[in-house]
């Protein structure tokens, strides 16, 4: 007996946010792939008739300098936790990186919490961040806010506008943006110069991110 394909994904959805998803709205802060109305999707692997491992996928284009290069983005790789230690994660890796392969991705990424067992399977480390911090004796040499602003719902449009004018970007629709823009614990400030929004900046991160 197989499980329905509708099934299949309430459960992956169900053991995600089981193991992840603790006082977390997952749908909200991560709605290109848990929202059916975007083109995420979950990957779920059975045994004894239910779904014991299950990941988000999504298939995206990345803009490099006028490049376009579709990768395949791997995320909340849950297994249940009678089901650990038994390879279910290193199959549904398989079965995520295989249907990333068949929508057209060349490569496919992930954040890891274990390093060590993705490198195994042929992850490398890649990209960096850079961090800045202002000590508050050095808030009095920035420059006059004029004209800054919290950022509304109808500032969205202009927002996407300046978000597409990046040379290396994730190629993304207003729709996404406007969703992403919506995200918990997510704020936005902009700068309005004569009616027009030039600049942006958001502030907030999603819990997986935080600390």
């Amino acid at each position: 007996m197989t499980i329905s394909t509708i099934q299949r994904f309430r459960l992956a959805n169900d053991l995600i946010q089981d193991v992840f998803g603790q006082d977390r709205d997952l749908a909200s802060e991560f709605p290109l792939v848990f929202d059916p109305s975007f083109q995420g999707s979950l990957v779920g692997l059975e045994a004894e008739e239910d779904v014991v491992s299950a990941c988000a996928i999504l298939a995206r284009d990345l803009v490099l300098n006028g490049w376009l290069m579709k990768v395949g983005l791997i995320g909340s790789v849950a297994t249940a936790e009678a089901h650990r230690g038994k390879g279910f994660a290193g199959q549904l890796l398989n079965m995520a990186e295989q249907n990333l392969f068949c929508e057209g991705a060349v490569i496919s990424m992930l954040w890891a919490d274990d390093a060590a067992f993705y490198e195994k399977k042929g992850y490398m480390p890649v990209g960096c961040e850079v961090d800045y911090a202002l000590g508050h004796k050095d808030l009095a040499k920035l420059p006059a806010s004029d004209g800054v602003r919290w950022m509304l719902t109808r500032d969205h449009d202009a927002v996407h506008g300046l978000y597409v004018s990046h040379s290396h970007r994730a190629d993304r629709n207003l729709a996404e943006t406007s969703t992403l823009l919506h995200g918990p614990e997510i704020a936005g400030l902009v700068r309005e110069v004569d009616g027009e929004v030039v600049a942006y900046t958001l502030m907030g991160r999603g819990k997986d991110l935080q600390g």
